[in-house]
């Protein structure tokens, strides 16, 4: 099957909500939960998304130690931080972050 045809398939779009082709922000928007990419493009969108994770953790954690209100604010919303980070934990999603919850 080729691409047009693949794009295109009428049974496959009804059995599997096709949703056709997809812009980068579509990944974590909820739009669809499968993105079928060629192995280099699946695996930079992947590196991208765990770095990103993990970055934007240590600037967060960063920004809740500066001060003492800081501090309280962050052991009051640790539970929620726990949750988020298990949320965008790559090794316990097998994948990218689940941007559906």
């Amino acid at each position: 099957m080729s691409h047009e045809e693949g794009v295109t398939s009428s049974s496959a779009s009804r059995l599997l909500n096709f949703v056709g082709n997809v812009e980068g922000r579509d990944i974590y928007n909820g739009r669809c939960d499968v993105i079928v990419t060629d192995g280099f493009t699946g695996n930079v969108a992947l590196k991208i998304s765990e770095s990103l994770a993990e970055m934007l953790g240590a600037m967060i954690k960063e920004e809740l130690m500066r001060d003492t209100r800081s501090k309280i604010g962050a052991k009051l919303a640790m539970p929620a931080f726990e949750r988020f980070r298990r949320r965008i934990d790559y090794t316990e999603m097998g994948g990218a972050p689940d941007a559906r919850h």
